[in-house]
């Protein structure tokens, strides 16, 4: 009987000892104490007193402090806070730190990465300078202050946080308030109790209740506007100068950049005077089909190496037929060259008698080739004769963007600027761009070969609600991510693009051309008006090449619609099958045809599956201190807390 009462007694100590061992060796905060003195000048001074419990588990040689520096104002630009650490204490005694660049911010900290901390209770103090965290309102001043971030891993078992203010500085009573809760959390808190000292002209908050892993305390007191200096004007615009010195400095870059690109322009770029235009009813003398598409565009080739191939059928040396959804080229009896141009006996000699429009090795090479020669030989034709491309003009504008990009990062980066910032609003600016312009691309593909002639009208009735949905969601980055230095290092990339275009010139010569190939346009675009002409079948196979390579072949077949209908037109250079049920309409054909071309020429030219693509990417940031909607002015939400922390170092 006694060894069992020894041994229930043993067995109870036991429990007792490990209940005591494994409540000892709980981590966690067991006091958060926090002191803020606020100066007349509206800088402050912050001692925070945090007491823990380290066992060794995640407190092995201190802790660390999380504090924002990098917030945005209403208008996306950079607020600078100032976080200047004065003292650091471990239980009363100096104590080893550093600090890190850390997201938005600083990450200080706490002990001695050699040392480890032996179990055991420790009380921090920090003790730090800042600014710019008060709140400058219509009616009335406020500071706005997360005492207790929401990024905790531990339970905070109690906390005060005591604002003292100058003596001048009337507090507001029904202003003085504060929450807690998780992060998201909407209402007032009745968790805690506040005293309000006359003498000491301070408001002291204290929890009544512990806090667990994830929630918050922000206080927040209003006083009557006059007690704290408010920042005048040359403040405020010292501060911005100093907070967006990078992106100031692109812009005056910017600025400088337009100027001598507009010097150049005038000097290089400016097209001689365009006379009166008025339709012709024929291409320039001379000019192919490629050659107008090359000098119209000053320099594409787009369209032009398919335009050459119907050019030659209608001149009879090729038949276009269909084999399922592959275009065949065929060649007929006709041997007689003469009517070829110097390029087009080259495609006649390098083409079989029977060309199937699909890959294969053999034809993507013979492709590739022509197509290069093409390009060349109308750059060689052209360039420089019909106009200039100024390309060295652009390439300084672009060595010059680039050096003065380089010097603003730089210089911003000395002053604390954030760079992710800018590199964030360009790649949202290009995700959306590319993103609506490839879905543009797809509806306008998808709409000309379902609806034919009615496509450009579903286009837009099918895109309003895609860009009312981009536009959201640009206004949404631009105020998240966009800032002075994004926007100016934009302008110039937009300014480059414009300037582009813009140093392009034609020359005397190249004027009188472009004249007449507008005038020929104005031609293919302009239905009533053309009695002096006789349109016939002839009429609109000779110059269907031309109207497909400026991109105008169903204005073409609406002008020739009631006439090819009328005389019961089929086209000698291409089978019935490019045409719906084998009965010959003007706007369907040109419809299918170009499209069944077009479709040809890229399968031909490209191997099965050589495309591809891919992208993604993520980023996330914390802080704490003042809610940044504060930092900007703004009216600030209740509903949130501040993820700021104090977490724990495990070196």
């Amino acid at each position: 009987m006694k060894k069992k009462i020894l041994f229930i007694f043993i067995l109870m100590a036991a429990l007792l000892v490990i209940g005591g061992v494994s409540n000892a060796a709980e981590e966690k905060i067991y006091n958060y104490d926090e002191n803020i003195y606020i100066h007349e000048d509206g800088s402050m001074d912050v001692e925070e007193i945090i007491t823990v419990y380290a066992a060794g588990n995640q407190i092995q040689r201190g802790i660390y402090r999380d504090f924002p520096t990098r917030y945005k104002d209403r208008y996306g630009n950079n607020v600078k806070i100032k976080f200047d650490v004065t003292e650091v204490l471990r239980d009363d005694e100096t104590e080893p730190y550093h600090t890190e660049k850390k997201g938005n911010g600083i990450r200080l900290y706490v002990g001695d990465s050699n040392k480890t901390l032996n179990q055991g209770m420790y009380t921090y103090t920090i003790k730090y300078e800042t600014d710019r965290q008060l709140g400058f309102y219509e009616d009335y001043d406020e500071i706005y202050w997360n005492a207790i971030g929401n990024g905790w891993n531990f339970k905070i078992e109690g906390g005060t946080t005591t604002v003292y203010f100058p003596k001048k500085v009337d507090i507001i009573k029904k202003r003085i308030i504060a929450y807690t809760g998780a992060y998201g959390e909407t209402g007032e808190s009745n968790s805690y109790d506040y005293y309000y000292d006359k003498k000491e002209n301070s408001v002291s908050f204290r929890l009544n209740k512990s806090l667990d892993v994830g929630e918050g305390f922000t206080i927040a007191v209003g006083f009557e506007k006059g007690g704290i200096e408010e920042p005048d004007f040359a403040k405020k615009l010292g501060w911005f100068i100093s907070d967006n010195v990078g992106g100031l400095i692109a812009l005056v870059f910017f600025i400088g950049l337009v100027i001598w690109q507009y010097y150049t322009w005038r000097k290089y770029g400016k097209d001689p005077k365009k006379d009166l235009i008025i339709p012709l009813y024929y291409p320039p003398e001379g000019f192919e089909p490629e050659d107008v598409k090359y000098v119209d565009s000053m320099g594409s080739t787009a369209k032009c190496f398919e335009a050459t191939l119907m050019n030659m059928a209608i001149k009879g040396y090729f038949r276009f037929e269909k084999n399922g959804k592959v275009v065949d080229i065929v060649k007929t009896d006709k041997k007689d060259l003469s009517d070829l141009t110097g390029f087009e006996k080259k495609i006649y000699d390098k083409f079989n008698n029977h060309t199937e429009l699909k890959y294969s090795s053999s034809l993507q090479i013979k492709l590739a080739s022509l197509q290069s020669t093409q390009r060349e030989t109308m750059k060689k034709k052209h360039q420089g004769k019909m106009f200039n491309l100024n390309m060295s003009c652009f390439g300084i504008s672009v060595c010059i963007s680039i050096i003065m990009l380089t010097l603003s990062s730089i210089i911003g980066g000395l002053f604390g600027e954030d760079m992710e910032d800018v590199l964030t609003g360009f790649f949202a600016v290009g995700v959306i761009g590319g993103f609506a312009f490839s879905f543009w691309m797809f509806i306008k593909a998808i709409t000309k070969m379902i609806f034919k002639r009615s496509w450009k009208k579903v286009l837009v009735v099918l895109t309003i609600p895609f860009v009312l949905f981009d536009l959201m969601v640009t206004i949404a980055l631009v105020q998240d991510v966009f800032s002075v230095a994004s926007f100016s290092y934009l302008f110039v990339i937009i300014a480059n693009i414009i300037y582009f275009f813009l140093i392009r010139t034609y020359t005397v010569e190249g004027r009188k051309i472009k004249d007449q190939i507008e005038g020929f346009k104005l031609f293919i675009k302009t239905v009533e008006g053309d009695e002096i002409v006789e349109k016939t079948p002839e009429l609109f196979d000779k110059y269907f090449p031309y109207a497909y390579v400026l991109g105008l072949e169903n204005k073409w077949a609406d002008k020739f619609e009631d006439i090819l209908k009328a005389a019961n037109y089929t086209p000698y250079w291409c089978d019935s099958v490019f045409y719906a049920g084998g009965y010959f309409n003007a706007s369907s054909f040109t419809s299918d045809f170009s499209s069944s071309m077009s479709s040809g020429i890229s399968s031909a030219s490209t191997a099965p599956g050589s495309s591809s693509g891919s992208g993604g990417g993520g980023f996330s940031g914390g802080g704490g201190g003042r809610r940044p909607e504060a930092a900007a002015g703004k009216i600030r939400n209740k509903k949130q807390l501040s993820k700021s922390k104090v977490v724990f170092l495990t070196l």
